[in-house]
């Protein structure tokens, strides 16, 4: 809907759509922590009977399944610093032949960017919304899947400036130094 305003309504470098995204987002914070210090029909943060058992039960859970098998502080630094080695080297692979295999096909790089990118960074959130409905905390998985949500519009405002600046400078900087152009 944003494309569909005049250019010339730009705000400096962003344009309308992206300081709208960033006014609303800003809203709904100041909405959030006013519904925070309490609404009139909150029963103590929690909807009645939400949840069987008691908030922080998940943690206790895993604490002491992590114990019985022998896993200390330790053990379970060197497991997440080789996962996150993993994530890093098969991001980087899937990066470069997701690029090849699109341009065989003919097809963009930005079709591979929508797709891709977009399922490996919805992972984390539906990890975790599996784990938790396992283990019987619905109000954890339910808050994964808004708090995600309502984060990465910021994302968009300083993308938005990031890409203003270099466009900026773009268009600052001569085409062809050829002393034909002249």
């Amino acid at each position: 809907m944003g494309t569909q305003l005049p250019p010339d309504l730009h705000a400096g470098p962003l344009a309308p759509a992206s300081a709208a995204i960033a006014v609303l987002w800003l809203l709904g914070l100041v909405l959030l922590d006013r519904a925070g210090h309490g609404l009139p029909w909150r029963e103590g943060g929690d909807a009645p009977d939400s949840r069987p058992e008691p908030r922080g039960h998940s943690r206790g859970k895993k604490e002491k399944a992590a114990t019985d098998q022998g896993v200390g502080s330790g053990r379970a630094a060197l497991i997440f610093a080789s996962a996150a080695l993993a994530t890093l080297v098969a991001g980087v692979a899937i990066e470069h032949t997701g690029e090849e295999f699109f341009a065989r096909q003919g097809l963009s790089g930005v079709l591979f960017g929508a797709t891709v990118p977009a399922t490996a960074t919805s992972l984390p959130e539906i990890s975790t919304g599996l784990t938790s409905t396992r283990l019987g905390d619905y109000q954890l998985a339910v808050s994964d899947i808004f708090g995600g949500n309502s984060f990465l519009p910021v994302l968009f405002l300083p993308a938005a400036l990031i890409s203003a600046s270099r466009s900026s400078r773009r268009r600052t900087t001569p085409t062809s130094t050829s002393p034909l152009s002249a």
